[in-house]
């Protein structure tokens, strides 16, 4: 599932040849989850794709101050690159919590229930890379009858997730398999599941340091530094070049923010004058107002094809 950020929601375009077009919305940045249907989301394994992630709710604060960097309500942080005594210890947290979603997983298994452990809404800078943990523990969703759930085309369209309104995630995978995540036992009442409550909660108390990760505007990323700076180096750049009208990105996120109200002329002459083939991935998506997407869309287009045809 997939996805980040300036809220009001903004279109946010790939000026990078290996980007691909998102809308941020709420701060929130994820690998795993984009988001579809509110709260259904579709799996879409993109690991370069910008990154998002907050705190799991069972760390304390003295773990969340063990790793460098960690954002809070639903911010975003940039972390520096290179192997640190900071990353040895994320990447410890980061395997005790792979470790207790997979034996909570292994437990509903054992219980009859069919599980995958996906990746969660958190990404964390480790050695300068980024890495979504493996700590979402979802369950195949069954329809009104109790069979498995299946749809070529995604999570839109499939009614069967109706049947779980308190769901913290939903999506399907690659083969078309449909997956639910629970918060907690009490999300399977008034579902398909209502009668395996009791297996959940045996879970539950068997693994009692196990948590959900956190989703939406609660989820935290992390960007190599890099990312960030070679942003703010590239809006630096066009400013120097005339273009006053482009702020420096967030502080902690890489992107280029490009504001609403510009001519054709203007943008088509930054698009042609400030090229962005040369920035990292993260460092060359551009956001602008949801109000000009397809203003700005053909514009954008207009002088991608122009430079393809050169």
């Amino acid at each position: 599932m997939d996805n980040i950020h300036p809220s009001p929601c903004e279109s946010h375009i790939p000026a990078h040849p290996r980007a691909s077009q998102q809308c941020y919305a709420d701060g929130a940045r994820s690998l795993r989850y984009a988001t579809t249907r509110g709260r259904h989301k579709e799996h879409h394994h993109d690991q370069k794709k910008a990154a998002s992630s907050p705190i799991i709710a069972t760390l304390t604060l003295a773990l969340c101050l063990t790793l460098a960097g960690c954002g809070t309500n639903g911010r975003d942080s940039a972390s520096t690159g290179g192997a640190t005594d900071d990353d040895a210890g994320k990447t410890s947290v980061i395997a005790s919590m792979e470790r207790q979603a997979k034996q909570f997983a292994g437990c509903l298994d054992g219980k009859g229930f069919e599980t995958d452990v996906q990746s969660g809404a958190d990404v964390y800078v480790v050695a300068g890379a980024q890495y979504a943990p493996k700590t979402a523990v979802m369950v195949r969703a069954l329809d009104a009858a109790g069979n498995p759930v299946s749809s070529p085309n995604g999570v839109d369209g499939l009614e069967s997730l109706d049947l779980y309104p308190s769901v913290s995630n939903s999506g399907t995978d690659q083969q078309g398999r449909a997956w639910v995540m629970f918060e907690d036992s009490s999300g399977l009442a008034g579902t398909p599941y209502a009668s395996r409550q009791k297996d959940y909660q045996a879970c539950e108390s068997k693994y009692p340091d196990f948590v959900q990760p956190s989703v939406g505007a609660d989820s935290t990323v992390e960007f190599p530094e890099k990312e960030v700076q070679a942003s703010i180096d590239f809006a630096r750049d066009c400013r120097a070049k005339g273009f006053d009208w482009l702020p420096d990105p967030p502080s902690g996120q890489p992107g280029i923010y490009i504001p609403g109200g510009l001519s054709d002329d203007q943008l088509r002459r930054f698009l042609q004058q400030c090229p962005t083939d040369d920035l990292p991935f993260a460092s060359a998506f551009m956001s602008y107002p949801q109000s000009e997407s397809a203003h700005y869309q053909t514009i954008i287009n207009e002088v991608a094809a122009g430079k393809s045809s050169k």
